[in-house]
């Protein structure tokens, strides 16, 4: 596009400027995590046990998991010195035409204590809906083998869901990024 001042003219890149708008707006909106409130009751650092709200005990739970996703709010770039992440969480509905519910969402340390709960309640993901979870480059205070536990449940039978730790930082002229695949540690329901 050419844009006339005076009698010069100038060329401006149109497509710039959406690209720039684009990333300024993912940023603002991605950086933003659910404030959490502690809902569960743990038996020590690494409880797995399933855990349902008062309002869930009527449901009957055909199919769910519990994924165990590493994450890493940090790694090595010089010893001892760690180069910090910004980790998100994504939790992919990809079953065509069922929800199902997310009712337990935790990030814990490299010693295995819970950091955060991300849920205050359950959460419905709708059919190819994805919900992101994410843990904040400032602040991680250098947790290097963290890992998230994902508990979610149906109460029909439906695919299971596609659960990854997306770690990414672009500090100084150095970029990185790497993607975690979360692994079933324990079926529920009648999978269980």
């Amino acid at each position: 596009m050419m844009i006339e001042s005076g009698d010069k003219y100038y060329l401006v890149r149109v497509r710039v400027i959406p690209v720039v708008l684009s990333v300024a707006l993912l940023v603002a909106t991605g950086c933003q995590s659910v404030q959490p409130q502690p809902k569960y009751e743990t038996e020590g650092p690494a409880s797995i046990t399933p855990q349902m709200t008062q309002e869930d005990d009527s449901q009957t739970i055909v199919s769910g998991e519990i994924i165990y996703v590493p994450a890493y709010s940090s790694v090595f770039h010089e010893i001892p010195k760690p180069y910090p992440l910004t980790t998100t969480l994504n939790v992919h509905n990809i079953d065509p035409d069922n929800s199902i519910q997310l009712t337990r969402v935790e990030y814990y340390s490299t010693t295995g204590e819970l950091i955060k709960d991300y849920l205050e309640a359950d959460m419905e993901i709708y059919p190819f809906q994805t919900m992101q979870f994410v843990v904040e480059e400032e602040g991680t205070d250098g947790v290097t083998g963290a890992n998230f536990i994902v508990e979610w449940v149906a109460e029909k039978q439906v695919n299971s869901p596609i659960v990854e730790a997306l770690m990414i930082s672009t500090k100084t002229q150095q970029g990185i990024s790497f993607l975690t695949s979360g692994r079933v540690i324990k079926n529920l329901g009648n999978n269980g």
